[in-house]
């Protein structure tokens, strides 16, 4: 991931920086996941007997086998994935937004579901811990996800403020106003309080109309109650950034 940080991040800070804190506060990291359900590295043999004591590889059968030891060994592999992943991803750039004076946000992928969170982050809670603000993506018209309350409950286990979602993405060009603000609604009642909306085209000339849409920009036939639904959500985002959460749960 340095050279990652090197090619991407660091070309920024070149550019921009007298803009860091102030027009560009913070990056936004999409869909990051394991691209294989059984991750590897040539370092992990290593690194697993250094953090577990003993060496995974003659054990390596029992993540896909049922025997007495395969549940132990399971949790100590997907325990190690999970805080490498956090160590090499997403806490490098925490820490390097920290030097810069910006914040990071985005979300990861595969957050709908605990299977597909196990899929593809292993962990979702332990990877929120390296965002300064947590948040998911919110895909379609329709309600009741779990991701919404798992990044909430995240963030208040993390002392975190603010919590995004990439919202109203991809709903179709069917989508009215009213959809919107039942999701809108709907993800304030889960603890979002930030909506980052998916997305503002500038244009929708051939195959672009059919990227993820619709545009929430002036091609959407419900543009004109834009300001409107902004003042709203302004507001309701000032309301539930404030205050103290209090979760009377063991």
């Amino acid at each position: 991931l340095r050279k990652f940080i090197d090619c991407t991040h660091e070309q920024y800070a070149a550019r921009f920086q007298e803009e860091f804190g102030k027009t560009i506060r913070g990056i936004f990291m999409d869909e990051t996941r394991f691209l294989n359900a059984l991750p590897w590295t040539k370092d992990f043999p290593e690194e697993f007997k250094r953090r577990k004591g003993y060496d995974v590889v003659p054990l390596l059968y029992q993540l896909v086998t049922d025997g007495p030891e395969s549940r132990a060994v399971r949790y100590d592999y997907y325990d190690v994935c999970a805080d490498l992943m956090r160590e090499a991803t997403f806490q490098q750039i925490y820490d390097w937004a920290e030097e810069h004076g910006i914040q990071t946000t985005g979300h990861v992928l595969g957050e709908e579901t605990l299977a597909s969170q196990s899929r593809y982050n292993i962990d979702i809670m332990r990877q929120f811990s390296a965002f300064h603000l947590p948040g998911i993506d919110h895909l379609g018209n329709g309600i009741g996800s779990l991701d919404a309350k798992i990044c909430s409950s995240a963030a208040h286990n993390y002392g975190r403020d603010i919590v995004n979602s990439e919202s109203f993405g991809p709903c179709g060009w069917g989508m009215t106003m009213e959809p919107l603000i039942k999701i809108s609604n709907w993800l304030y009642q889960q603890g979002i309080n930030q909506h980052m909306m998916h997305g503002f085209y500038y244009s929708i000339r051939n195959e672009r109309k059919n990227d993820w849409p619709p545009s929430y920009f002036y091609q959407w036939q419900d543009w004109d109650l834009i300001p409107q639904y902004a003042d709203m959500a302004a507001r309701m985002s000032y309301m539930l950034q404030a205050g103290v959460t209090e979760t009377e749960l063991l």
